[in-house]
C-alpha cells in the first residue's frame, strides 16, 4: 500500500510501483515510439542500382560518340557538356556514383566490423581492413590515383602492347596480396557471403585491370593515348570496362546488405545527443 496525499492506494497482489520506475517506463515508452527504423530490401536496392549502371554506361558511351565522332572538335560547347556524362572524364556522373557506392560499401563493411568485435568474433581486423580497401578504391576513383604514376611507370619499365598503361602490373600485384591475405577469411564466410565477394571481385577485377589491358592494346595500336580515344574500341572497351567495375561494386554492396538482413538483422543502433 502506498500513501500519497493522505490517500491510500492499493496494487493488486501486494506489489507497490515506485514512482521513478513509472517515470523511467514512460521515458523508454517515449522514446520507442519516437525512434526511427530504416528499413533496407537488399534485392530492391540491387534492381534500382543496375537500372541506375545501365542508364549511366548506355548515356556515357553516347555521349562519349557525340564528343570525338559527332561535335566539331572535343572543345567545342556541346562536346564540354557531354563530358560530365562521359564514361572516360573526371569529373563526371558516373564517376561521382561510383565513389559514392564504394564509399558506402567501405561504411557498411565498417558496420559489420564493430558489430562482429562486439560479438568478439573472428576476423575481425579483415573486416577493418577490407573497409580500408574500399575507401582507398573509392579515393581513388574519385581523384585517379593510380593514373598519377602510370606514365612515369610506363617510361621506368619501357612497357607498351598489353601493358602500355603499367599500372596494372602493381595493380594485379595488389590484387593478388590481397587475395591472399584474405583466403582465410573468405573461407570463414557462409558460403553465400563467400560467392558473392568471389563473383564481385573477379567482376570488379575483369573490369579494371582485364579491360585496361585491352585497352592498351588499343591505345599501343594507336601510337598514343590521344589517337586512341578517338576510336571506337576505345568507346566500346570503355563503356565494358566501367559497367563491369560498377555492377562488381554492386554485387559487392548487396553482399554485404544481404549479411546484415541475415545474421545481424536483429542489431539496434542508438544515437545520443546532448
Amino acid at each position: 500500500m502506498t500513501t500519497i496525499g493522505g490517500e491510500s492506494l492499493s496494487y493488486p497482489h501486494g506489489e507497490g510501483v515506485e514512482a521513478g520506475s513509472v517515470a523511467e517506463s514512460s521515458a523508454t515508452q517515449g522514446a520507442v515510439s519516437g525512434a526511427f527504423t530504416l528499413r533496407i530490401h537488399p534485392p530492391a536496392v540491387a534492381k534500382v542500382l543496375a537500372v541506375v549502371i545501365v542508364f549511366l554506361v548506355v548515356v556515357g558511351t553516347i555521349a562519349n560518340i557525340i564528343i570525338y565522332h559527332v561535335a566539331p572538335d572535343p572543345d567545342h560547347k556541346i562536346a564540354r557538356m557531354m563530358q560530365r556524362f562521359d564514361l572516360g572524364f573526371e569529373p563526371s556522373l558516373a564517376n561521382w556514383y561510383s565513389s559514392i557506392v564504394l564509399l558506402t560499401n567501405a561504411g557498411i563493411v565498417w558496420l559489420v566490423a564493430f558489430v562482429k568485435r562486439h560479438r568478439s568474433e573472428q576476423y575481425v581486423r579483415h573486416w577493418f581492413a577490407l573497409g580500408f580497401v574500399m575507401l582507398y578504391m573509392a579515393i581513388d576513383e574519385a581523384i585517379m590515383i593510380h593514373e598519377m604514376f602510370d606514365s612515369t611507370l610506363r617510361d621506368v619499365l619501357q612497357t607498351g602492347g598489353i601493358l602500355y598503361f603499367a599500372w596494372v602490373i602493381p595493380g594485379a600485384a595488389m590484387v593478388l596480396a590481397v587475395g591472399l591475405g584474405f583466403s582465410g577469411f573468405l573461407r570463414h564466410l557462409d558460403s553465400r557471403t563467400r560467392m558473392l565477394f568471389v563473383a564481385a571481385g573477379t567482376i570488379f577485377v575483369a573490369g579494371a585491370i582485364g579491360m585496361e589491358l585491352i585497352a592498351g592494346l588499343v591505345m599501343d595500336a594507336h601510337g598514343s593515348i590521344a589517337a586512341g580515344v578517338l576510336s571506337l574500341g576505345h568507346t566500346f572497351e570503355q563503356a565494358a570496362e566501367e559497367g563491369l567495375e560498377m555492377f562488381g561494386a554492386l554485387i559487392f554492396l548487396y553482399a554485404n546488405l544481404d549479411l546484415l538482413s541475415r545474421d545481424l538483422s536483429s542489431v539496434r543502433c542508438s544515437l545520443s545527443i546532448k
